[in-house]
């Protein structure tokens, strides 16, 4: 999972304390459940039982096909190691089991519980896997584990009839030099708010929010990630320094979570606390801009500018991406490789070593530098 996605975790005991070291029992509740064959299909998946027939079904506005015959994927019922422990999964419940010697060790193995397993399930599976529940026994004694608390929700109260009204008004009084631009950073605004919204939990889709956020500013204010461009030109509006820093904070957190860099290791408590309280408060303060630009350049004499549709330049990327795929066969990944007895490149494992080594250094390199 992303680095932003990973929240600090508390591991709540019953009235029974725990004893160390100690027999150990992990239950991770998996969904979506059908994909374990504990709830019949619901067409959301591209999986499908071997040999059924498969009935499909469109969807004429938003477009695509989604399979509308119900079945059941046979019931998962496996055995395998985790790493220094057991596991065991049956239907959609995962039980890891091992002897651990001290609740830090507990609490280390719920993190790579939390952070590992479903990514690994999901490449195994080429669906995407989370985890509903987590808890557990030690010897004889209940746990529950449970986020340490992130801040999420801030109501507001429209009246949203007037509020349409006017916002509609004023889009239909911009300059046309501007306009282009406002409706573009609606758009990612609209898409950070929706993924907010539709999340099954306030971390699933953190990292995508900031990167829409931040393009909403960037399309309305551009500066190419020179983010002293982006100060100069808020600041020009009149706003505090402070609040000039908050968009520009907006761009750097944008390229320290791993929707900017791929990163490989997780946020520590504080700074995830920090991140999600800082990333709700910024949803609201994005909001107020793209308004209040809206707002300040709304001329009434001014003509009215539609939206413009097309304008995209992938055409050519896009053409050679569609001659690619007619060479490719998606689905028979076995076609992929060279004919046998051609030349290729280095295999797989020394990529993979190599690109670590270079990270390694390129870290080394940096550290002389400094």
């Amino acid at each position: 999972m992303p680095v932003h996605q990973i929240p600090p975790r508390i591991i709540k005991f019953g009235p029974a304390k725990p004893a160390f070291p100690n027999d150990v029992e992990l239950v991770a509740e998996l969904v979506p459940k059908e994909l374990f064959g504990a709830e019949d299909l619901t067409g959301r998946l591209t999986v499908h039982p071997q040999g059924s027939p498969v009935q499909m079904s469109a969807n004429l506005f938003h477009g695509g096909f989604q399979a509308a015959s119900k079945g059941r994927l046979q019931t998962v019922k496996t055995e395998t190691s985790f790493f220094d422990m057991s596991m065991t999964i049956e239907a959609n419940i995962a039980r890891i089991t091992g002897r651990l010697s001290s609740e830090e060790a507990l609490l280390r193995a719920v993190h790579v519980c939390t952070a590992y397993l479903p990514a690994f399930l999901a490449s195994s599976l080429a669906a995407p896997v989370d985890i509903d529940d987590l808890y557990g026994n030690v010897g004889s004694a209940f746990f529950q584990v449970e986020v340490k608390g992130t801040f999420e929700r801030v109501i507001s109260v429209l009246d949203t009839s007037k509020t349409i009204a006017d916002f509609m008004a004023k889009l239909q009084q911009l300059p046309e030099d501007s306009a282009g631009r406002v409706f573009a950073a609606q758009r990612y605004l609209n898409q950070a708010q929706w993924l907010g919204y539709s999340a099954r939990h306030p971390q699933q889709f953190a990292g995508e929010r900031v990167l829409n956020l931040h393009k909403a500013v960037e399309v309305l204010y551009p500066h190419s990630g020179e983010v002293n461009k982006l100060r100069s030109q808020l600041s020009a509006m009149g706003l505090r320094e402070d609040v000039v820093e908050l968009f520009a904070s907006l761009a750097y957190i944008r390229n320290s979570v791993d929707v900017g860099h791929p990163k490989v290791g997780v946020m520590g408590g504080k700074e995830h606390d920090d991140f999600h309280l800082f990333l709700v408060y910024m949803t609201q303060i994005v909001t107020w801009l793209v308004n209040h630009t809206v707002e300040r350049l709304s001329q009434v004499d001014s003509p009215t500018v539609s939206p413009s549709v097309g304008g995209s330049d992938l055409a050519k990327t896009m053409s050679r991406v569609g001659d690619l795929l007619k060479k490719v066969e998606p689905l028979q990944p076995n076609s992929f490789f060279k004919p046998q007895g051609a030349s290729t490149g280095p295999s797989t494992e020394s990529q993979v070593s190599s690109g670590a080594a270079g990270a390694k250094n390129t870290s080394k390199k940096q550290k002389k530098k400094q």
